[in-house]
């Protein structure tokens, strides 16, 4: 059967990531499937991508007279990929996240075929793409990726629980880790290094990035005699890491922050701080949680924020009430001064990774799902 992926870009981030692994895996082990994908926008996996599968490329088809008619909201110019495909083409449709199921309702109206909705995303995430109950409602199955999301269809859309099921990434550092035993932890003791905090972020309103340097400010105040540093650790617009600054600077936490970056390989960072600060206010299913417990690193979170709670709460950290940055700044401190408990949570952390979270299990879901609908509507 032929199936049309449509992802909403192929940036180095967990969705498209994703799905990345999807495809190889599909294209490695499933002769029966015959993925072709269909981008909103390109991204750094670009040639990644292109190895495994035909690529169309919706973005680079749209013309400045196009974008001008889509701006003016005129419909026959928001949807010009709609002439790219006829029936019979394809058998089923695969939308990766909420930011293309517009996309893909679209296409299931023109095409007369079953969509297959994979939802990264929680309640802010889809509020925030305007997302419409007929589109969600429409798909004839739903993947998500933690109870978190799903909570969120059925209380938020009406979707009924039986048509939902779970499908928990696995990082693509994991995959590579494991099979490739790679994994380098740091045993030296906490009180033999300078402490760091590991925080990864983006600069997006999700991630809470605004309340690092309160955070900072607030243990620093707090626990003076403690030598550690907080390493703000990935990529974000330059206003944002601009305004990060500057209140570091008025705040005279300089000395505490560590702007890292961008990095190649998350699992080599998380090898060197004593333990994770997540300090999302939503994030459906953190890698970088996964990451971290691979690598004995425990785990500070809020309730109710991630889907990583599911796991985190069965011994990989510790959990605080929703936006208590005084109750995080006091779990902080316990994991850098308690190293038996620093290490009782890391060790659980990474039975956990390793015991529930493979890619063969985790794309079982996704093939499935597949199969199930290509049989159903012969």
């Amino acid at each position: 059967m032929k199936v049309l992926f449509i992802s909403h870009n192929l940036s180095r981030t967990g969705a498209p990531l994703a799905l990345l692994q999807e495809l190889n895996y599909i294209c490695t082990n499933c002769n029966d499937i015959q993925p072709e994908l269909l981008l909103m926008a390109g991204g750094e996996l670009d040639s990644e991508f292109r190895k495994l599968c035909p690529m169309h490329e919706m973005w680079s088809r749209e013309t400045l007279f196009k974008r001008l008619m889509r701006r003016m909201g005129i419909k026959r110019f928001i949807y010009p990929y709609l002439y790219m495909f006829r029936q019979g083409q394809f058998d089923e449709i695969y939308v990766n996240t909420v930011a293309a199921l517009e996309i893909g309702y679209q296409l299931k109206l023109k095409l007369g075929i079953p969509l297959i909705g994979h939802f990264h995303e929680s309640e802010a995430l889809v509020h925030m793409f305007k997302v419409k109950p007929e589109w969600v409602s429409d798909c004839d199955i739903l993947l998500t990726v933690s109870n978190l999301a799903k909570k969120n269809f059925v209380d938020n859309y009406g979707v009924p629980s039986s048509k939902i099921r779970l499908q928990r990434p696995i990082s693509f550092w994991i995959d590579n880790a494991i099979k490739c035993s790679e994994l380098q932890t740091s045993n030296v003791p906490n009180s033999d290094r300078i402490k760091a905090i590991g925080c990864f972020t983006n600069g997006n309103w999700f991630k809470a990035t605004e309340t690092i340097p309160i955070i900072v400010k607030l243990f620093v105040d707090k626990y003076p005699q403690v030598n550690c540093r907080f390493l703000i650790i990935g990529g974000m617009p330059e206003e944002i890491k601009y305004r990060l600054e500057f209140d570091i600077k008025k705040m005279n936490l300089t000395d505490s922050v560590v702007f890292v970056g961008m990095v190649d390989n998350p699992l080599k960072i998380l090898s060197q701080v004593s333990l994770l600060m997540l300090p999302s206010r939503e994030d459906s299913f953190p890698l970088v949680a996964q990451e971290a417990g691979l690598m004995g690193k425990p785990i500070v979170g809020f309730e109710g924020a991630t889907g990583a709670a599911e796991w985190i709460k069965e011994g990989a950290g510790i959990l605080v009430p929703y936006m208590d940055l005084v109750k995080m700044v006091d779990a902080i401190y316990e994991l850098l001064e308690n190293d038996s408990l620093n290490r009782q949570y890391g060790e659980k952390g990474r039975l956990l990774v390793k015991n529930m979270y493979t890619v063969e299990s985790q794309m079982l879901s996704v093939v499935s799902s597949i199969r199930e609908l290509s049989s159903k509507f012969k």
